[in-house]
């Protein structure tokens, strides 16, 4: 079988969006590495859980977990969207989980991690877009950190656990 000829560099942010929109997310996330022998079992501790992220740039996000990997959310708009997610317990901590999700028919193409702290009620948010300035195939990202939201400060992590 010959080899397919192309060049990263001529992929135009249509090419690009249209490689997303046709993968689904489910199958593009079952690797060698993320069912390894050495890959923890995904976390069903949010399954049922509901969380509103208060970022301080006055972004908000609202998450509820309706799965193991069923979740609902949405952004500034208010509009919920529903997404295949996985979620991971740090090894050794327990009350930190790392989600990680596609947000299916989003253009540019982007993905939203986050590692929640539900000791501490600390947040880390990433918001991964592909396709910048220069170039149609590279990765932008945002990260935001917040903490709980408190009566002095609007901003924080809202959780119903």
């Amino acid at each position: 079988m010959k080899r397919m000829d192309r060049r990263w560099s001529q992929f135009t942010a249509e090419d690009i969006q249209k490689i997303a929109d046709a993968t689904p997310v489910e199958k593009y996330t079952y690797t060698w590495l993320s069912r390894g022998d050495y890959m923890p079992p995904f976390s069903e501790r949010l399954t049922g859980k509901e969380i509103t992220i208060l970022l301080d740039e006055g972004e908000r996000y609202f998450y509820r977990f309706d799965g193991k990997n069923e979740l609902s959310w949405s952004g500034q708009d208010g509009v919920m969207h529903e997404e295949y997610y996985e979620a991971l317990e740090a090894p050794g901590e327990e009350e930190i989980l790392m989600v990680q999700h596609y947000c299916r028919a989003s253009a540019p193409p982007r993905a939203h991690t986050l590692v929640l702290d539900l000791k501490t009620g600390l947040v880390t948010m990433c918001i991964a877009t592909v396709g910048v300035p220069q170039s149609a195939r590279e990765v932008g990202r945002v990260a935001s950190w917040t903490a709980w939201r408190t009566a002095e400060r609007d901003t924080g992590l809202q959780m119903n656990l």
